[in-house]
């Protein structure tokens, strides 16, 4: 089923080979709604702007006001390019989304004020977002993030805008829905939540799932994961987040073993030492964990052992070798660049990968691909307390950074 074009999208481009047309194709995970923040100013106005102005690293693609939408950096004319409009030294967009908006959303931007006909050029705006999560297969309702979200100590668009205009955030976030499904004949629904049981957190007024990661030293792209029906963007108060499931084996013929993080282990690396399994595999039994955020105290399950042996490859080793001393340096130490917080490998793409590249003195494309894991295995296979697998784990990314 096709989608109800209501309104044309404009071609006006800006010259290739400046700051405000840098170049670059993007992989479109998301969309950035802003506003112009100068009230009066015209979609054609401020692209002309941009035009005349080409030295600026600042830009948008698209630009939406009472009489039309344009679009001046290709979103929909062409494959997306790249434009700087949310800066790169923000954090949220990662934790959110995996990625740079820069190198992964397209910016909107709202016109407003003056003599501009606000109800037109928001009923374009909600439009054009709803277009745009069409094309690209998103979800209004959660990859639709305002630019005072992701850089909240700077930025109050499009709030701002919408303000003046009558409207607020969540308002807008609703009609874009209502918007995308009465255009496309059908909703964009998450998928229905499943029963599990873990650690759990009762959203009250005021929270984020930024804010809530934070509190339990999780990811935002983890708590996503768990709670595919949630709403990101409009958490409801009262509602249940799942923060972690219970770690309970599957089979009933063998329980949990837990690990505890200590002084003695103060790491997944220690622990992985400690019971003979790999960092990668208690991450993967910890989707919630945050290895960055460890406490001292804090149960780890790190393998499964049969009811009726008393010992497994999960066991503890009952001698005192602990993580080997030339790691333990690497590991004293914060990386200049922070651990993502989970295994990068092959298929995993953006600006971790891209560092990754750089240390490794390779290619920069900022897609992990065979190349990237075999230079990765190379590099491992220099440090004899390294595991020689091609995955940049938490060992790893202490070693090259």
């Amino acid at each position: 089923m096709s989608f109800k074009m209501k309104y044309d999208i404009i071609s006006d481009l800006l010259p290739t080979g400046t700051k405000r047309r840098p170049g670059g194709k993007i992989n479109v995970k998301f969309l950035v709604a802003h506003d112009t923040g100068n009230p009066g100013s015209t979609a054609k106005g401020n692209i002309n702007y941009y035009r005349n102005s080409p030295t600026i690293a600042a830009s948008a693609q698209i630009f939406v006001d009472d009489e039309c939408i344009r679009e001046c950096i290709p979103a929909v004319h062409g494959t997306p390019e790249r434009a700087y409009h949310v800066r790169y030294n923000v954090t949220t967009d990662n934790a959110m989304y995996g990625a740079d908006a820069n190198d992964a959303a397209i910016g909107v931007e709202l016109c407003w004020g003056g003599k501009i006909d606000g109800a037109k050029s928001y009923a374009r705006y909600v439009w054009v977002l709803a277009y745009l999560c069409y094309k690209f297969g998103l979800d209004p309702k959660r990859d639709i993030v305002g630019h005072e979200t992701l850089d909240p100590k700077r930025k109050i668009d499009p709030s701002n805008g919408l303000k003046h205009i009558g409207k607020t955030y969540n308002q807008l976030i609703t009609d874009v829905a209502a918007e995308y499904k009465e255009c496309s004949g059908k909703s964009a629904k998450p998928q229905a939540a499943s029963v599990k049981s873990g650690k759990t957190h009762k959203v009250v007024s005021g929270d984020t799932l930024y804010k809530i990661a934070n509190v339990y030293g999780t990811t935002v792209a983890k708590l996503k994961a768990l709670n595919p029906e949630i709403d990101v963007l409009a958490l409801q108060v009262g509602s249940t987040l799942l923060i972690q499931e219970d770690c309970k084996s599957t089979d009933s013929g063998k329980s949990p073993v837990y690990g505890t993080i200590s002084k003695n282990s103060p790491t997944l690396s220690h622990l992985a030492v400690d019971y003979k399994t790999t960092v990668a595999n208690i991450e993967k039994l910890n989707p919630g964990i945050n290895p960055l955020k460890l406490q001292i105290g804090q149960k780890i399950l790190v393998g499964y052992k049969s009811a009726s042996t008393s010992s497994s490859n999960t066991t503890k080793k009952t001698s005192t070798k602990k993580v080997d001393s030339r790691l333990a340096e690497y590991l004293k130490h914060k990386p200049v660049r922070p651990y993502p917080g989970s295994p990068v490998k092959r298929g995993a793409h953006g600006k971790d990968v891209e560092a990754i590249q750089r240390a490794l003195k390779i290619s920069v494309d900022g897609d992990f691909g065979a190349a990237t894991e075999k230079a990765v295995k190379h590099y491992q296979a220099k440090f004899p307390f390294l595991g020689v697998d091609g995955i940049v784990g938490y060992n790893t990314w202490n070693v090259m950074f």
